[in-house]
């Protein structure tokens, strides 16, 4: 703007800021969702095998073992 000559008032630099901030907000929010529901995706598989890990090998460590 400066370059074509032209003044940019307070209230410009505000609205400015305020479409901004809003378009950020909307993006993040289903990035934000898309995050949650990986991470609780990726736990629950992570449970799963180790489930059929501890029916495939039993424990490794128990009070019992030494018995």
């Amino acid at each position: 703007m400066e370059v074509m000559g032209v003044t940019i008032g307070q209230t410009a630099w505000d609205y400015d800021d305020t479409v901004d901030n809003a378009r950020i907000l909307k993006a993040e929010k289903p990035a934000e969702g898309n995050c949650k529901e990986v991470r609780t995706l990726r736990r629950a598989l992570k449970a799963t095998a180790n489930d059929n890990f501890e029916e495939t090998e039993g424990l490794l460590y128990a009070p019992s073992i030494a018995d």
